[in-house]
């Protein structure tokens, strides 16, 4: 009876080690995923109305952004450059606006600029990873 019980105790233990052991651990591996940038935009839309402002780039002509009642609030900035080079895009660049146009913030969402043109107000959405 006594080798029993110590055999079924060594057994145990040695279970016990084997499942401790990293030998059969899967490997990890981490992916990081960021915003798009401007150059990620240009090459995924068809002549894309973009703007970027606090490092996010923002696009116009989402159609679920347009049928939105947003109402502007405050203004937070202005465009300070023009351009289609995505690798000249930094904060306050837009490729289609002028330069000088107002920024505005939606009260209702933060994740969307609001600009008005032609009278009409036009809504930049924030393009995020995520």
């Amino acid at each position: 009876m006594k080798r029993c019980i110590l055999r079924l105790s060594i057994l145990s233990i040695l279970m016990l080690l084997s499942a401790c052991s990293n030998e059969f651990t899967t490997p990890t591996t981490t992916h990081s995923t960021s915003n798009p940038d401007a150059e990620e935009v240009f090459r995924l839309y068809e002549n894309p109305d973009v703007i970027q402002w606090e490092g996010l780039v923002y696009v116009a002509g989402v159609e679920w952004v347009e049928e939105l009642e947003l109402t502007p609030e405050d203004e937070i900035g202005r465009t300070t450059k023009q351009t289609n080079e995505a690798d000249e895009f930094t904060d306050g660049a837009a490729n289609l606006l002028p330069l000088g146009t107002p920024l505005y913030s939606a009260q209702e969402r933060g994740d969307v600029l609001l600009v008005e043109s032609n009278g009409e107000w036009v809504a930049y959405l924030a393009l995020v990873e995520g």
